[in-house]
């Protein structure tokens, strides 16, 4: 038996009213008996056309689960006030009635919209009006006529695109859009999680080179990707405040414009920052690393915009590099949750299995050490790294990123060496301990292909790079190197 959906919906008079005045994001206030409800639930219910709505019910349960009713994004014929809808569900068969009245009471609930009596019939024991009650529309999500949602900020002065609305072809972000009585918002971006159920959107344009994608937002769309076109993430590291961060001028060696709006980005975390002095040609500033003269570094400067709560957790200063990540870049990733090392933790060897495979690999080269950098929380994926014996005067170590021990992508570093051959491929200022590199961050792309962002910490230098993957290989991108400046 297949769920019939059917709602009704009474709008006063009909559909002579404008779809602002009912479309947008509700929430369940209270239930018919007038208690709290026990779970959230919110309602999106967006204008398709003069004649067509859709909308996605959602309830967020304690435990962490959704139950949600929905039609898809598709548009359902509205006719004499009512919407049917057949799931493609051949288990159950329910109503939602849905009583739609563009007023409510403010003083009462402190909301201009109106309200939204819900009732769950389904069939078995008969109605059962587990999600009926009042809900109140939120009156800081904004929806314009594409069927777009915006969410205001606290100010009420800028909004961003939002999670809930219709969004599938080319969307065009708008300058400014305008509230349901009216008042001007300036669109700012596109939050995080706006995109996440947007296979379909092909193509984005921005209408201000201010507005910002928050990272990860385009990572669920259909976009085209090429990684030969993105202008990629620059190390850079930051003041005693966390407050400013600057890109020295050995990782910033194009001359391409400064963005207006970057991302700083450490490990899974990130915090918006807006571009400061660019003092790239600088000459009579120093090169490199020194965070007791922050200021007379040659390179640009960015400075954050907002609080950073718990991003450096548990970290000083003089530990952090972090990247700067323009929009477009931030916004085709995403930036999983990890664990790595960190000094004075324990050191941890790669498995056993996986050394042999390395070794096998590589002519039955012997495996001098081994170390684990860093792994995904919640999921497979690790990156270890290996030093090979040397041969001749050559030293080299190799990187694999594994999945439950398979690799999946491998990559080599390799560097010659003078002398009795007991320097490691990180040449001769580490005193030949080649050690574990700082994993600052992760990249995934669309297609599940890994970035990796890491320096080398020497007492002389810190050396930056990127393992990108292509294929079974990690490819080794050379990011710069600073010369660290110890008063």
């Amino acid at each position: 038996m297949k769920k019939l959906l059917a709602i009704s919906v009474m709008m006063l008079s009909a559909l002579a009213l404008a779809a602002q005045e009912w479309g947008g994001r509700y929430i369940m206030v209270e239930t018919d008996d007038g208690s709290a409800p026990s779970c959230k639930v919110e309602l999106y219910l967006i204008p398709m056309g003069k004649n067509e709505a859709s909308f996605n019910l959602q309830m967020h349960f304690e435990d962490g689960t959704t139950s949600r009713y929905d039609t898809d994004f598709q548009g359902i014929p509205v006719k004499k006030n009512k919407i049917n809808y057949y799931y493609p569900d051949e288990e159950l068969e329910c109503s939602i009635e849905v009583d739609l009245k563009p007023s409510l009471d403010p003083a009462e609930y402190g909301v201009r919209g109106g309200f939204i009596r819900l009732v769950d019939r389904s069939s078995g024991d008969g109605p059962r009006a587990v999600y009926s009650g009042i809900y109140a529309r939120d009156e800081t999500v904004i929806l314009d006529k594409n069927g777009y949602l915006y969410q205001a900020d606290e100010l009420g002065n800028d909004c961003m695109l939002r999670y809930g609305g219709h969004y599938f072809g080319k969307i065009t972000l708008p300058e400014k859009v305008k509230g349901f009585s009216g008042e001007e918002y300036r669109v700012t971006g596109i939050l995080a999680d706006a995109l996440t159920e947007s296979i379909e959107v092909m193509e984005v344009v921005l209408s201000d080179k201010n507005q910002r994608i928050e990272p990860g937002a385009l990572w669920y769309t259909n976009m085209p990707y090429d990684w030969s076109k993105l202008r990629l993430p620059k190390f850079a590291y930051p003041d005693e405040a966390f407050d400013n961060y600057v890109i020295p001028m050995e990782a910033a060696v194009d001359n391409s414009p400064q963005p207006n709006f970057a991302w700083a980005v450490f490990k899974q975390n990130s915090s918006l920052v807006v571009a400061g002095e660019d003092a790239r040609k600088d000459t009579d500033r120093q090169l490199g690393l020194d965070q007791l003269h922050f200021e007379n570094i040659q390179g640009q400067y960015y400075m954050s915009m907002g609080p950073k709560p718990g991003m450096f957790r548990g970290y000083e200063p003089y530990e952090v590099q972090v990247l700067i990540a323009d929009s477009d870049f931030a916004g085709r990733h995403q930036w999983p949750s990890f664990s790595r090392w960190k000094y004075p933790e324990q050191e941890l060897e790669a498995s056993e299995d996986l050394a042999w495979n390395v070794s096998r690999g590589n002519g039955g080269r012997e495996i001098i050490s081994s170390r684990r950098v860093g792994w995904l929380r919640g999921r497979p994926g690790e990156l270890d790294i290996f030093e090979l014996e040397h041969v001749g005067n050559k030293a080299e170590v190799v990187f694999v990123w594994q999945e439950n021990g398979v690799p999946v992508a491998v990559g080599s570093l390799e560097r010659e060496f003078e002398g009795d051959g007991t320097y490691s491929v990180w040449n001769v200022d580490d005193e030949g301990f080649y050690g574990i590199p700082n994993l600052v961050s992760i990249a995934i792309d669309p297609e599940g292909g890994v970035n990796l962002f890491l320096t080398k910490d020497s007492p002389e230098s810190v050396t930056c790079f990127i393992l990108h993957q292509e294929g079974d290989r990690l490819r080794y991108i050379d990011a710069g190197q600073w010369y660290r400046f110890v008063d």
